[in-house]
């Protein structure tokens, strides 16, 4: 909300949007969905754009609103048009997770009739499924790294 504030409402000199806040703050809603992740970002959201002090339950219960039309705006859970598209994705990947090296066999299954440079590639990337985890180690110590950085805000 801060950095949205500060982007699209840079103070001039005149107090910016927060100037009106406290006129306006009983209009402005922010909708949201009724999961409560959702409704949660929502209020934190407008804490940051108003630069509203306090816990993020009053700030919820006075700008969030959910209401039922609001689901209309919402991408619908379990679509069905894009279900056939994910299996095909999920398959792909799954093939992707073999812990064998990489095989000309392999290579056409993966990524069949591909280029010389995508072969050249995947050959570098060798044995798929530990170049995953090895992957998925690296993230992880990332985030431990990152960690103190976090509670510092």
């Amino acid at each position: 909300g801060a950095q949205f504030r500060h982007s699209m409402y840079p103070d001039t000199g005149g107090g910016g949007v927060l100037r009106l806040h406290s006129t306006y703050r009983h209009d402005l809603k922010i909708k949201a969905s009724d999961e409560g992740r959702v409704m949660k970002t929502a209020a934190a959201f407008a804490k940051g754009l108003l630069e509203l002090e306090g816990q993020l339950t009053p700030i919820l219960a006075s700008l969030v609103t959910v209401e039922e039309k609001n689901r209309c705006l919402l991408d619908r859970g379990g679509n069905f048009e894009v279900k056939a598209d994910m299996d095909r994705c999920k398959q792909h990947l799954n093939r992707l997770q073999v812990d064998q090296p990489m095989s000309e066999a392999l290579v056409q299954q993966i990524a069949p009739g591909c280029c010389r440079a995508l072969s050249r590639s995947l050959y570098k990337l060798g044995n798929p499924l530990a170049s995953l985890r090895r992957l998925h180690a690296l993230i992880a110590d990332l985030c431990r790294q990152l960690e103190p950085f976090s509670a510092q805000e």
